[in-house]
C-alpha cells in the first residue's frame, strides 16, 4: 500500500514539474537568505551552517505532511466510506498514507542532500546512518502529527492543532532557528522532547557523527506510535459523523 501511494504521489508531483522547480528555487533563496542573516549577525560562524540550513529546509518541506486533517474534513462531511474498503484499521491506513506522503515529499527534494553529501565528502557508512536518521525523522513526524491531530477529532476541526504543532515543532526542532544558537538549557529541554529529533537530530548524525541519536529516534517512534494509536481509537469514538 505504501509503495502504491508513493508511486501515485510521485506521479502526481511530476505532472507539475514547474511546482518542483519553483520549490527548488524557493529553497535555494531561503537558504541563501538565512545564511546571509546568520553570517551577518554572528562572528566566527562555523562552516557547517550552510549544511544545517540545507538539511533543515529540505526536512521542513516533507515533515508533518499528515493526512489526518483531510480525514477530519471528510469525517465532518460524512465521506469516510473509502476507509472501510481496506482490510486494515483506519488509524493504520492514515499512518501508511502519511508515511508514503512524507517519503514522496522527501524524494522530490533529495537532490539537495545528495549534492550536500558529495560536497562534504563523507564516508558511505556515515551517509547510511544519516539516511536512516532521515527515515526515522519522517516516521517520527507522522506519529507526532497523529498525536496532535487526534486531539481535534471530537471537535471536527484541526486548525488549532495545526497552529500549535507548527509553532512548537518549528521552535523545538531547529527547523526555524538552528538549536546551536539557542541557550544551552533550552537545547537540553528540546532534547527531552521528540521535536529535536525531527531536524536537529539528523543534522547531528551527519555533521557530528552522533549515531546515538538514531536510538532515541527509535524509542520516540515506538512510544508515540502507541500513544497516537490509543488517542485515535479513544477520541474517534467520541466523534459525531455527519452526512451519509
Amino acid at each position: 500500500m505504501v509503495l502504491k501511494i508513493i508511486k501515485n504521489e510521485l506521479k502526481r508531483s511530476f505532472k507539475y514539474k514547474e511546482k518542483i522547480i519553483l520549490n527548488y528555487f524557493f529553497i535555494i533563496i531561503i537558504v541563501y537568505a538565512e545564511f546571509s542573516v546568520y553570517t551577518g549577525l554572528l562572528k566566527n560562524e562555523e562552516s557547517n551552517l550552510m549544511s544545517y540550513l540545507v538539511i533543515a529546509n529540505v526536512l521542513n518541506n516533507c515533515l508533518l505532511t499528515n493526512r489526518l486533517p483531510n480525514f477530519i474534513h471528510l469525517l465532518k462531511k460524512g465521506e469516510i466510506s473509502k476507509y472501510y474498503t481496506f482490510p486494515k484499521e483506519i488509524w493504520e491506513i492514515i499512518v501508511l498514507e502519511d508515511i508514503a506522503t512524507c517519503i514522496a515529499g522527501f524524494a522530490e527534494n533529495i537532490l539537495f542532500l545528495i549534492l550536500l553529501m558529495i560536497f562534504l565528502q563523507i564516508s558511505f557508512l556515515r551517509c547510511a546512518f544519516f539516511l536512516v536518521s532521515i527515515f526515522l525523522s519522517l516516521l517520527l513526524s507522522v506519529f507526532v502529527g497523529e498525536c496532535f491531530y487526534s486531539l481535534s477529532l471530537p471537535l471536527n476541526n484541526h486548525s488549532a492543532s495545526k497552529a500549535l504543532l507548527n509553532g512548537v515543532s518549528g521552535i523545538l526542532s531547529g527547523g526555524i532557528i538552528p538549536l546551536k544558537y539557542l541557550p544551552q538549557q533550552f537545547i537540553k529541554i528540546c532534547y527531552f522532547t521528540p521535536f529535536a529529533f525531527l531536524v536537529d537530530g539528523p543534522v547531528q548524525v551527519l555533521l557530528y557523527e552522533k549515531k546515538e541519536i538514531i536510538i532515541f529516534q527509535l524509542i520516540w517512534c515506538s512510544v508515540l506510535a502507541l500513544i497516537s494509536y490509543y488517542l485515535f481509537r479513544i477520541l474517534s469514538n467520541k466523534t459525531e459523523i455527519y452526512g451519509g
